[in-house]
């Protein structure tokens, strides 16, 4: 079936609500060339209400532009009545920063009222909405949100596009031991599994997986005795990971010291060494004992 007959078919079915109908307003759909120059002077004409530009999203934008990772999905830059641009501002940025033009783009014109504060309100596809397009189960977010956070040293990983988790978590060789630790439900797992402590015991298996495991499987059951003798690190890591879940942080700021704090602790243990309180002082996230 050719998109003529398609075209056809549907134009001739009958509608099966005889009553009001959601009808397309006036506007138009131009396909176009958007050079760097063109999407500058599209973006000096910008909706007053915006929301603010991310400069994180728009440089994932323009390098995937540049590395031919970026593709086309038919999404229009739109435009409302008076061609302000109400939506694709990221994108523009990107074509800016990357210096590629924008072949045969779309570009939407739509005149209802207030239609700014119509976009974006569907219900967005989720991570494990897009694994099962790859033909993949569905996955823990603690598990996936793991493998992300520590991808981008536990630093607005929330933003990062869904494609280059998606690939992240491809990537990664240490899924089976991420879920072999988060999985049971008893009160011990329950008080320390977090995106945080997980990326943090995912930094560590990079580093040394056997010895890892031994490890955060001691934390996460809340069993502090490793190849027969009492590994007291084990025990601080719990407390803190327990009481860290009733803090007042911002989420991000919690993943990033309940990372930065289970690596710490290992590498204590590791080492030998054994403190009753782990700081977090920031700076560079650390890397794990190998």
């Amino acid at each position: 079936m050719t998109t003529s007959d398609l075209k056809r078919q549907l134009a001739t079915k009958p509608a099966v609500n005889k009553g009001d109908k959601i009808r397309a307003v006036d506007g138009s759909v131009e396909m176009m060339d958007i050079t760097p120059d063109f999407a500058a002077e599209l973006l000096r004409r910008r909706h007053a209400n915006q929301r603010p530009l991310k400069e994180r999203y728009i440089r994932e934008l323009a390098d995937a532009m540049l590395a031919g990772r970026w593709r086309w999905t038919a999404d229009a830059i739109r435009l409302d009545s008076d061609l302000l641009v109400i939506d694709g501002q990221h994108r523009l940025s990107a074509i800016i920063k990357s210096g590629i033009t924008m072949k045969d783009a779309l570009v939407a014109t739509v005149t209802g009222k207030d239609v700014i504060l119509s976009i974006d309100q569907n219900r967005p596809r989720t991570l494990n909405d897009m694994r099962s397009t790859h033909g993949q189960s569905a996955m823990s977010r603690v598990v996936s949100g793991a493998i992300v956070a520590e991808s981008a040293d536990w630093s607005q990983w929330r933003g990062m596009p869904r494609e280059l988790q998606l690939r992240t978590i491809e990537e990664c060789s240490f899924t089976a031991d991420l879920e072999n630790l988060s999985r049971g439900s008893d009160s011990n797992r329950r008080a320390t599994l977090s995106v945080g402590s997980l990326s943090g015991a995912l930094r560590c298996l990079r580093a040394n997986r056997d010895e890892a495991m031994k490890f955060f499987t001691a934390v996460f059951s809340m069993n502090p005795i490793i190849d027969g003798a009492e590994a007291d690190m084990v025990r601080v890591l719990y407390v803190f990971l327990a009481e860290s879940k009733s803090t007042s942080y911002s989420s991000e700021q919690r993943v990033i010291e309940q990372a930065y704090k289970s690596v710490v602790a290992y590498n204590h243990w590791r080492t030998g060494r054994t403190v009753s309180r782990l700081i977090w002082k920031g700076g560079t996230p650390p890397e794990a004992v190998g």
